[in-house]
């Protein structure tokens, strides 16, 4: 299918749900975007944020195309800075819906009336209301919430996720036929697009009518149970450029270029070798059995990729890793299966997980133990190195980034941010640094 545009929700999908101004984005999607303006194809958003709350994200994604914000209550043209389309609660729902919430206590309530945040709502002036919220409770109070509200027959209302450590919800009041599936059907119709050309992403209660009115719906791997039960496809979180990802596989068709990618993840019952500390079989034990406690020792490696200029490839850990997951390591990190060699391992999982076939050679090895919560690493560990010209693609299951670094410069921000990277990248460096340059 040839996708023709790509809407996005924001909070919890393209970025950390924050009941703060959106911040920029990232590189990989700034990158992702343009190149998929190049060729034509639309980028928009549909956001529960007002307009002035998303600055920042317009200007770092450099946005021409209409977007949609209040929870679907506009469409708002960002070249031309104005409202193709917006709709407002009555009066009087707006005193109904303010009656039940001053029934409960301590909500922290505010009021968008004429593109201005409010967190009082008797400083109403225009009564030009386009959204009232509720923000930062807990699921158990918005459920009631919601059902109480919902008693109100004009207008709409939807639970979303917007806080994330811990998980907060909030509430969203628009009128009846402000949705953003209401709203997306504007957008396609101002875009001359068909439904079944667009994609949609998102990841909360508020993103059932976004994917409803997409021809292919996403759901991000941190998604609610009930988005992830429509969804023709489950993306990455957040935390790992999920957004990026489905750029990057349904326009850009990069995913086409690495189809040795293992994209199962880690396998509790997964058996590995496990060894003494100096590295001699003693027998078998499930991966799990490996790393719970203090683990049992057992053979692992790490390789480390060199491109064409000689620098060194570094793999942020995806966030769907058990352990020290967001750090940044080595190019290609695993264990050594029963009846592989280490070279056979490194081998297969370069495939795996950077979509690069390509020989490695050991350069020694070392014990090492760390711990992590009420986990932790008991390895005898190789390190192995390789070159290639050739452009990387990381499994978006096993790496969330890659970025590359000459020795000399790892070894100065390791000293100045060693908590970044992985306890084993940095025993590595110090042992072998003469060998990776």
């Amino acid at each position: 299918m040839k996708y023709k545009a790509v809407i996005a929700d924001v909070d919890g999908t393209i970025l950390a749900p924050s009941e703060f101004p959106a911040s920029r984005p990232s590189a990989r999607l700034v990158k992702a975007v343009e190149e998929v303006i190049k060729r034509n194809v639309v980028f928009s958003i549909a956001s529960g944020r007002t307009i002035t709350w998303l600055t920042e994200l317009i200007e770092g994604l450099n946005l021409q195309s209409p977007i949609i914000v209040d929870n679907g209550a506009g469409l708002y043209d960002c070249q031309n800075k104005e409202y193709i389309w917006r709709t407002l609660i009555a009066k009087p729902d707006i005193e109904k819906v303010l009656a039940i919430l001053k029934t409960y206590k301590n909500l922290r309530v505010f009021v968008i009336d004429d593109d201005q945040r409010l967190d009082d709502p008797s400083k109403i002036t225009s009564w030009k209301v386009s959204k009232i919220m509720v923000l930062g409770i807990s699921t158990k109070k918005a459920m009631h919430l919601h059902l109480k509200l919902k008693s109100i027959s004009t207008i709409h209302v939807t639970r979303t996720i917007t806080g994330h450590d811990p998980v907060l919800e909030s509430i969203l009041v628009t009128n009846l036929d402000a949705t953003k599936q209401v709203a997306v059907g504007k957008l396609l119709e101002f875009l001359k697009i068909k439904k079944s050309e667009v994609i949609g992403i998102g990841d909360s209660y508020n993103d059932f009518p976004l994917l409803m009115a997409c021809g292919l719906k996403v759901a991000m791997g941190n998604a609610v149970p009930e988005i992830k039960e429509i969804a023709d496809y489950i993306a990455p979180s957040f935390q790992e450029d999920g957004v990026a990802h489905v750029i990057e596989k349904f326009i850009l068709h990069k995913m086409r270029n690495n189809p040795l990618h293992n994209l199962k993840g880690e396998q509790k019952d997964q058996l590995l070798v496990t060894v003494d500390n100096l590295g001699n079989k003693t027998g078998l034990a499930t991966r799990e059995e490996c790393h719970k406690g203090k683990g049992r020792t057992h053979l692992a490696f790490m390789a480390f990729i060199l491109n064409k200029d000689g620098n060194l490839i570094l793999a942020k850990r995806s966030g769907r890793k058990s352990l020290w997951e967001g750090f940044w390591d080595a190019s290609v990190v695993s264990h050594v299966l029963p009846d592989e060699t280490v070279e056979q391992a490194a081998k297969r999982r370069g495939k795996e997980e950077m979509g690069a076939d390509l020989e490695f050679r050991s350069i020694g090895a070392f014990h090492y133990f760390s711990k992590h919560g009420d986990s932790s690493e008991n390895e005898y560990c190789y390190c192995l190195i390789g070159k290639t010209p050739l452009d990387l693609y990381p499994n978006p299951v096993e790496i969330s980034e890659i970025r590359k670094i000459d020795i000399v410069n790892l070894r100065k921000e390791i000293e100045t941010n060693p908590e970044s990277f992985t306890p084993w990248l940095k025993l590595a460096i110090n042992k072998f640094n003469d060998y990776i340059v």
